[in-house]
């Protein structure tokens, strides 16, 4: 029987599911409709896949909520975060929110000490969030706004790292709690600033996206900004389901879309957001508080259209099981929609029975809407029945609550949040310019120095060029010198000392011998017919220098000839030094450089 009233409930459902722009009359539905159940717990706690092994008391609910942080970060560090969504959000909103401070405490030194023995990236960033979400005291304005500034820190931390999950993550919660809390300035400076992320990403790289988009529609819409509100909340809806069970942006974005409707007379549209909440294969935390809040959504447009019975038996229906869900708002605004009822139908005594109900009521709750509602109800009560004075005695708690209700909803406050951001980015933009004055005048002063360095060391290259340019004269002037010079002790030398050297000088310049590499003494003398002593006698005293220095210089003057003619540029210095009859490099180098002060490759370099 009871799958076959399922059946029943669900023909009904889709029978009567209109359209978008098509009116259908709702009241057979209505008349018929019954609460669903469900077999998994879906009232006020998400599914527990961990098994719990840590607890705490909620004095608020009058209940016990389990909980264990070493699996649940176990599980996000070998899991990853998609298997964890719901276990995370049960475990910060649902448990630490209303933990003790030493106890929440100790939750944050644990999930340090987890954090670095996994190393992993998400359980790290949980634990630079854990810390701020504890010490974050909305009731203490100087402690909110510096929490608020630390999120924004780590968000922009984690978008440096490229993590965009936890980077939008951080900006909604930032903007999220922000409006909670009543801070309306920095909630909707970061609405912008989140939907402008928004617009960058896709649903892949940001999975929560379409959610994000139905908190930004919905703040925009409590304040009545319809023309941007409207677009967040469709692009935030799904036609398959919310991702995970704490996902329910895709329920609350049709009835906020359904309210919008009503509020401007277009009953069909919002009968068919109603009713596509009915219908949506949600599996939703709270998901029996949407069932509800859809059907008597339903019952209020019926009510708008005269079909008073219909819509207080959805309403019956619905409030005693609205006040097992502990949503003390709702229940007060079926009541008084009752009241309306009654009022209409002419049923003084349950007027009178439901206004006192709802009195009791709003009493635990605070919602200036509700109870201006409260207060023109209770005018429109004594006012039906005669009693004037006592419908006067209610203007001004009117007029009071109604006052309160817009001012808080005012549309200026976001205005004012805009011009706040405005003059945020103004400061920022300032600030920027202000740095890159900064860096052009320290780059030009960067450059001058840079400049003056070049052109000294520019100066010290022409004055080192200058110098090489004047050896390479000097080195060219005496190898030019084909004639032996003696010295001035030469002429203290023994005539025929003087006589053979004149002889070895012409030999030695008129057949080249110096080019050959095996040149030595023992040969000159052979070649001479003299003997070896004689020789090195003759140059010794002649020239003051032995003989492998009277050759070498022979050598040189040959190299720096080739080396001074263009035409044998194609030779190497390694060429240079045989065919001036060096036997290896290295004596080539040392030998010319410690004659002419400068080097093979810089005389040829500087020759011009």
């Amino acid at each position: 029987m009871r799958n076959l009233r399922h059946i029943f409930i669900l023909f009904f459902c889709f029978m009567f599911l209109p359209a978008t722009g098509e009116e259908t009359d709702l009241s057979a539905f209505l008349d018929t409709v019954q609460l669903r159940s469900y077999h998994a717990p879906m009232h006020s706690m998400t599914r527990i896949r961990v098994y719990p092994s840590d607890s705490i008391y909620v004095e608020e609910y009058k209940e016990t909520r389990y909980f264990n942080t070493d699996t649940l970060f176990h599980y996000l560090a070998t899991r990853g975060y998609k298997a964890v969504e719901d276990e995370l959000y049960y475990y910060y909103y649902d448990v630490v929110t209303y933990m003790p401070k030493e106890q929440a405490d100790s939750e944050v030194r644990k999930l340090h000490r987890i954090a670095r023995r996994y190393g992993n990236p998400d359980v790290t960033f949980e634990s630079e969030f854990l810390p701020l979400f504890v010490e974050l005291n909305p009731e203490d304005e100087d402690n909110f706004h510096s929490v608020m500034d630390d999120m924004y820190r780590l968000a922009q931390k984690e978008a440096s790292r490229g993590n965009i999950r936890d980077e939008v993550y951080l900006l909604r919660f930032i903007f999220n709690v922000s409006y909670l809390n009543g801070y309306y300035a920095r909630a909707f400076r970061f609405a912008r600033i989140t939907a402008d992320r928004l617009d960058q990403l896709t649903d892949e790289q940001f999975a929560d996206r379409k959610a994000t988009y139905f908190m930004v529609g919905n703040a925009y819409h409590s304040f009545r900004d319809y023309e941007r509100s409207i677009p967040y909340l469709k692009a935030s809806l799904r036609e398959n389901g919310s991702r995970h069970m704490a996902d329910r942006a895709n329920l609350r974005a049709r009835w906020s879309l359904a309210r919008y409707y009503a509020s401007m007379g277009d009953l069909k549209q919002s009968d068919f957001y109603f009713l596509s909440m009915w219908n949506s294969p949600d599996q939703v935390k709270m998901r029996p508080l949407y069932d509800m809040v859809a059907l008597t959504g339903l019952a209020e447009n019926a009510m708008k259209r005269g079909k008073y019975d219909i819509s207080l038996r959805v309403f019956k229906l619905c409030l005693p099981s609205l006040q097992l869900e502990k949503q003390s708002s709702f229940p007060a605004k079926i009541a008084l929609d009752m009241v309306e009822c009654y009022l209409e139908k002419g049923e003084k005594a349950s007027a009178r029975c439901m206004l006192d109900s709802a009195r009791i009521l709003l009493k635990k709750v605070e919602d200036d809407k509700e109870v201006s509602h409260y207060y023109t109800l209770e005018n429109q009560y004594y006012t039906r029945w005669g009693e004037g004075d006592k419908a006067r005695s209610y203007l001004d708690s009117i007029f009071i609550a109604n006052r309160k209700y817009e001012d808080k909803h005012n549309a200026l406050v976001i205005l004012r949040a805009e011009q706040e951001l405005f003059e945020t980015e103004k400061a920022l933009r300032k600030q920027q310019l202000f740095h890159q004055k900064i860096i052009i005048q320290l780059s030009v002063a960067a450059l001058i120095v840079l400049a003056g360095t070049l052109l000294f060391i520019l100066y010290l290259y022409r004055k080192k060029r200058m110098a090489y340019h004047q050896l390479v004269l000097r080195t060219q002037e005496w190898a030019n010198r084909m004639e032996i010079v003696l010295p001035p002790k030469a002429n203290e030398a023994e005539t025929d000392d003087l006589a053979l050297m004149e002889t070895i000088g012409r030999l030695v310049e008129e057949e080249k011998i110096y080019c050959d590499p095996e040149l030595n003494s023992e040969f000159l003398a052979a070649r001479m017919g003299v003997s070896r002593n004689a020789i090195s006698k003759a140059i010794n005293s002649t020239q003051q220098k032995n003989f492998a220095a009277f050759i070498n210089d022979y050598r040189i003057r040959e190299a720096i000839r080739l080396l001074s003619d263009p035409a044998n540029d194609h030779l190497t210095t390694d060429a240079v030094a045989t065919d001036s009859g060096f036997n290896s490099r290295e004596t080539f180098y040392r030998a010319f450089k410690a004659r002419t002060g400068i080097t093979p490759t810089q005389f040829r370099k500087n020759r011009n």
